[in-house]
């Protein structure tokens, strides 16, 4: 039995897949006016790059915050398993319903885990 469609996850992946959003995101990294646009006024600058923000979605960028990078933990393994091309929305299982953010990953890379600090560890 097929599950009855969302029409919001319809209209996030199909957003999230576009190829104008991809150019934008990618865009955004170096140009700080940009990002500063994105994170005052997300769905006009959407609008500006000609996508529409469908009326059941809600965008929102921020901006990311550094990790830091420790000695490793007794629980360290010497692969790493890194998940890429990640989407992150907010959605509502029904309608009225408070917003869960919901990170969606389209791919991943695997490959050695290299020890923090150099060769010496």
């Amino acid at each position: 039995m097929e599950r009855d469609r969302n029409p919001a996850l319809d209209a996030a992946e199909k957003l999230a897949g576009s190829d104008a959003l991809a150019s934008l995101m990618a865009r955004l990294p170096p140009d700080e006016k940009l990002r500063r646009q994105a994170e005052e006024d997300p769905a006009r600058l959407l609008r500006e790059h000609g996508l529409e923000l469908p009326p059941e979605l809600v965008i929102r960028f921020t901006r990311r915050t550094e990790v830091k990078v420790t000695r490793p933990t007794p629980d360290w393994t010497p692969f790493t398993i890194r998940l890429t091309n990640c989407r992150t929305y907010w959605v509502s299982d029904e309608p009225g319903e408070p917003p869960r953010e919901q990170t969606v990953c389209f791919g991943f890379e695997l490959g050695p885990n290299p020890v923090p600090g150099g060769p010496i560890g």
